[in-house]
């Protein structure tokens, strides 16, 4: 027997490490990524642990790309170690984090043709702080129907000016936290708008129009939802959630339901995840998935956060009769947010 050969085919203690530790990540992995998937909250559970499993729960699917970046990175130390099973467990593993971000630069199908319909702009205006001449310069090229702000604050007063000849119909929400909004309109309201404040306990409005345009008469609804700081903004965002499907659901089914509706604003949470499975339940298609192109990336744009991977929080839904034939994120403008642009036409009968 050639005992020679036979140490120099045995993995050395450094390559045996690496090969347990790679096996060990990649099982880690698997593990946070299952639970992502399958766990789910309930809105009513207001507990400490219900709401940490939920932000836990949330974390997993949000940042799936971002794990698969390290998995990636782990591979190719198991391939170097020559940890065989490792590499190929962690090369499975590509698949639902890199894999599903390279899905969205598929072409989507292109459905119904473009023509008379609905365009909204929604934005997120950083305390009114972001650099209201290149929002206005975007709105001016997309001319969208109707424009959506989150985060109005009385810094954002200019606006009014400024948008009061091409929008003459609005609903201005002033606040000085985060939760303000304003909803300008080129159609007039078929009704007085409403302010909604979501679910008991909440202090979170919603502002809540109507108009009639190509797309027919059509609800919108201007969303800002708490963001999943912690145990107990992630259970009142879940509240929330849960409230708006509830009342998407019973606005779609009543006997004097629109033809469609559309949610748009800064949801806090990627459409997909379970967190905001409630909306998906009760019927809301986003339209940068059934239209857009490439991940819609909407969030962070600020500081030393804008070199990661972005995630879209922001997002305009729809539902009833309406179609999404174009969807896209405008340009950055000075806030943590870029904003959404989708159009709407109605479905064919």
């Amino acid at each position: 027997m050639d005992t020679t050969d036979d140490a120099r085919t045995r993995p050395g203690p450094v390559r045996r490490w690496l090969a347990r530790a790679c096996a060990a990540f990649a099982l880690g992995v698997a593990v946070w990524l299952a639970f992502g998937a399958l766990w789910r909250h309930d809105p009513a559970d207001a507990s400490r642990l219900g709401g940490w499993l939920a932000f836990a729960s949330l974390c997993s699917q949000t940042f799936a790309f971002h794990a698969g970046v390290f998995v990636l990175l782990a591979g190719v130390v198991a391939l170097t170690a020559r940890a065989r099973r490792a590499a190929v467990l962690l090369a499975l593993l590509l698949v639902p984090t890199l894999g599903a971000r390279a899905v969205t630069h598929v072409p989507p199908d292109p459905g119904a043709p473009d023509g008379p319909g609905l365009t909204v702009f929604s934005a997120n205006l950083l305390y009114g702080r972001a650099d209201e001449a290149n929002l206005l310069a975007q709105i001016e090229a997309a001319d969208p129907d109707l424009i959506l702000f989150q985060e109005y604050t009385p810094l954002s007063a200019s606006y009014e000016r400024r948008l009061r000849d091409r929008y003459p119909h609005r609903v201005v929400l002033a606040r000085e936290d985060a939760f303000g909004q304003a909803v300008f309109s080129r159609v007039p309201f078929t009704r007085e708008p409403e302010v909604w404040r979501g679910p008991p306990g909440s202090v979170i409005p919603l502002i809540a129009c109507e108009v009639v345009s190509d797309a027919g008469r059509v609800a919108v609804w201007n969303v800002h939802t708490l963001p999943p700081i912690g145990w107990r903004n992630t259970v009142a965002q879940r509240a929330m959630v849960a409230w708006i499907a509830g009342r998407a659901d019973a606005t779609m089914s009543g006997p004097d339901a629109p033809d469609g509706l559309i949610v748009a604003g800064d949801f806090n949470a990627p459409y997909a995840t379970n967190h905001l499975r409630e909306l998906r339940a009760a019927g809301l298609r986003e339209a940068h998935r059934d239209a857009g192109l490439g991940p819609g990336a909407t969030w962070p744009r600020l500081w030393w956060k804008r070199h990661f991977p972005g995630i879209r929080l922001d997002h305009a839904m729809h539902a009833g009769s309406l179609r999404a034939a174009h969807a896209s994120v405008g340009a950055d403008f000075g806030s943590d947010h870029r904003p959404v642009i989708a159009r709407f036409v109605r479905e064919p009968r």
